[in-house]
């Protein structure tokens, strides 16, 4: 997870009265390891998304907006079941 001061965590902040299953929406942040500048590369972009529709497919999520920024990518999702699961989703992602 990356915060706008630039930092990065691997343990990123969860509501812990929220069970992140259903139809909401989220706005995720993905940054790629040390901040390298990967997805310059079309290629990479490419392969990337494509993993992240098959995980949005699997988990029952529709992409409604994604933006990839040369070292980290944004991502807003929506459940399309009542038993979509944001955290299976970012982990098969990923």
């Amino acid at each position: 997870m990356c915060t706008d001061a630039g930092m990065r965590t691997n343990n990123p902040r969860h509501l812990k009265s929220f069970d992140y299953l259903g139809l909401y929406r989220y706005f995720l942040t993905f940054c790629v390891n040390d901040r390298k500048t990967v997805f310059a590369n079309e290629a990479v972009v490419t392969l990337v998304m494509k993993q992240i529709l098959r995980a949005a497919t699997e988990n029952r999520f529709a992409v409604l907006a994604y933006c990839f920024m040369p070292d980290h990518l944004h991502l807003l999702v929506e459940g399309e079941a009542d038993n979509s699961d944001c955290r299976r989703f970012i982990k098969s992602s990923k």
